[in-house]
């Protein structure tokens, strides 16, 4: 891909984030926002930026309208200086939260909601992982995606939608 399509691309799929978080109700508002420590990742560039905090709900979602990003995160834990570096922000307590992956529940329906992905063209296909690809007509390349990473593997992986 070129990088003025890339720029195309990461500027439509913004435009769509943005079109998604104006809505109104859209986010769920965490307990004690103030005291919470939020995070989010740009389209296109690597790393994210941290330790922000919102005085109000009105605050954030006016942040995420203006930035659009791709992933957001809000800290589990409440501290008395969000902002501040991790050794400074005098950590007051936090949620207790649990993380259940679906993949590991061994549903019968994963295979009604599971889909391979070519790395190549982005090309999306309900079919065995082990098909051609016509973009190349060589093996897919799989990648796994999640909120965290995108990591190229030697197959194609299967993706679940939740």
């Amino acid at each position: 891909m070129t990088q003025s399509a890339l720029a195309k691309t990461i500027s439509a799929v913004r435009s769509a984030f943005r079109g998604y978080y104006f809505k109104p109700n859209m986010i769920e508002t965490p307990d004690m926002i103030e005291q919470r420590e939020f995070g989010y990742m740009q389209f296109g560039q690597v790393g994210m930026v941290r330790h922000l905090s919102f005085n109000s709900m009105k605050e954030l979602t006016a942040t995420i309208i203006k930035e659009a990003p791709a992933d957001i995160y809000c800290s589990n834990a409440y501290y008395r200086f969000p902002t501040y570096p991790m050794q400074e922000k005098q950590w007051l307590g936090a949620d207790l939260i649990f993380d259940i992956d679906g993949k590991d529940l061994h549903l019968p329906c994963v295979s009604s909601h599971s889909y391979f992905v070519c790395a190549n063209c982005g090309r999306a296909s309900a079919s065995a992982p082990f098909l051609l690809c016509l973009c190349k007509l060589r093996p897919r390349v799989g990648v796994r995606a999640s909120r965290k990473e995108r990591i190229s593997l030697p197959v194609v992986q299967r993706q679940r939608v939740r």
